[in-house]
């Protein structure tokens, strides 16, 4: 199963590929929209998340990915996913209010629940 890791952090995509990754499971990273072009700005489809089966959206401590001028709210950019990618598990983790609004979006609370969640589903299919 591929697993996308959207997070500005490079450690946490790491951390997540030593857990989780290898054998049947691919992770591939992310750092957001904030670091690179992100096609989802211009209401396209995203090449990693057409690839993948879980995306986990990391929330930046502020609750959006930004740059200067230009901020994306992480519930508001995980949402943009899931209607580019229907069928896709996104998992939304550490959001603040400020993430903006995340209606179809599964939420956890931290880094450690997103990780055991993608544990779980993966048990699930063996």
């Amino acid at each position: 199963m591929d697993i996308l890791v959207v997070s500005e952090d490079p450690h946490f995509t790491v951390a997540v590929h030593d857990l989780i990754g290898g054998g049947e499971n691919r992770v591939v990273g992310c750092l957001g929209p904030a670091n690179s072009h992100c096609p989802l700005e211009e209401r396209q489809a995203c090449a990693l998340t057409a690839h993948s089966s879980i995306v986990i959206v990391d929330a930046p401590p502020s609750g959006s990915f930004g740059r200067p001028g230009h901020e994306i709210p992480a519930g508001t950019y995980a949402e943009r996913l899931l209607a580019k990618h229907p069928g896709r598990l996104v998992l939304l983790c550490g959001a603040t209010p400020a993430a903006g609004a995340s209606g179809e979006v599964t939420h956890v609370t931290d880094r450690l629940s997103a990780l055991a969640t993608v544990q779980a589903l993966l048990e699930a299919r063996v």
